[in-house]
């Protein structure tokens, strides 16, 4: 293994160690929470509305991973070695 790769190894590692610290923080998610609860609950046509929004990101979401495995599969197949 080259000087090369075990930079790229190190990269990674940095920044996957980065990426796990950031994500299992989530104070945004624990200030939203607390906020959700001192709310008055969303009429019916509300909840109707965030469901169809919820249902459109769903979709978005499930695009983008689909791409996310072909372009995956794609480096699996023609560039690993």
């Amino acid at each position: 293994m080259g000087t090369t790769n075990w930079v790229k190894v190190i990269g990674f590692l940095v920044a996957l160690a980065a990426w796990l610290i950031w994500t299992s923080r989530r104070t945004w998610l624990l200030k939203e929470a607390k906020r959700n609860e001192e709310q008055a609950p969303p009429s019916e046509n509300q909840l109707r509305w965030d469901l169809r929004h919820i249902r459109e990101d769903i979709s978005v979401l499930v695009f983008v991973n689909s791409l996310l495995v072909w372009f995956i599969a794609f480096a699996i197949i023609f560039v690993w070695r």
